[in-house]
């Protein structure tokens, strides 16, 4: 089966200074799981994890409300090897979606799932991997769990964020504004950097 993905870069231009006051307040819940982050880079490998950052809490498994959630990732540099992005479900080893990716830009990078791929609630594990050119069967990759909820109420990103839905909420920031955007990745203590960068 083919899954069509939507792949795009966006153009941050002049992060300013984040106010202490923040529009959306993300709250997760309190008797959240922690987050099993795994990463690793081979040791001589040119592809490295400093190169490129999953926006996701790294202290416990962020949410999403959606059958297909949107992933930002954050690019320092353009890697010299293709993305391979993969979606499996916890002690199931074969993926339930899997593609490769060509990352032409550095920056803000937004990954939205296929709409033929409908998450039911339950728990999922995304894998970001860079092979190595410089090594035979080796890479570099990041491996975050989230879960997937339903919601009935409003979805709004202040809402989203007072309610824990992460992704969603930061997702949908985005959208609406660059600080609130800005503002909720200063609460899982994520700054990026602030440049200007290109359209895609």
């Amino acid at each position: 089966m083919r899954f069509l993905i939507s792949l795009t870069f966006i153009s941050i231009i002049s992060l300013s200074p984040v106010s202490e006051v923040f529009a959306n307040t993300y709250k997760p819940d309190k008797r959240h799981e922690q987050q099993q982050t795994q990463s690793t880079t081979n040791r001589g490998c040119s592809e490295s994890l400093a190169q490129f950052q999953i926006l996701a809490p790294s202290d416990h498994i962020g949410k999403t409300a959606l059958k297909q959630p949107t992933f930002l990732f954050w690019w320092h540099e353009v890697p010299s090897s293709s993305l391979k992005i993969s979606l499996t479900q916890p002690l199931v080893e074969s993926p339930l979606w899997e593609k490769d990716l060509e990352v032409q830009q550095k920056g803000l990078l937004e990954l939205k799932l296929p709409q033929s791929l409908k998450l039911n609630d339950g728990d999922y594990v995304l894998t970001a991997e860079l092979s190595c050119s410089s090594q035979a069967d080796s890479s570099s990759f990041i491996r975050i769990a989230f879960s997937k909820v339903s919601l009935n109420e409003d979805n709004s990103p202040k809402s989203l964020a007072e309610r824990g839905i992460w992704y969603d909420a930061l997702a949908e920031s985005l959208t609406k504004s660059k600080t609130e955007f800005q503002q909720l990745l200063e609460q899982i203590g994520i700054i990026l950097p602030n440049e200007e960068f290109s359209d895609f």
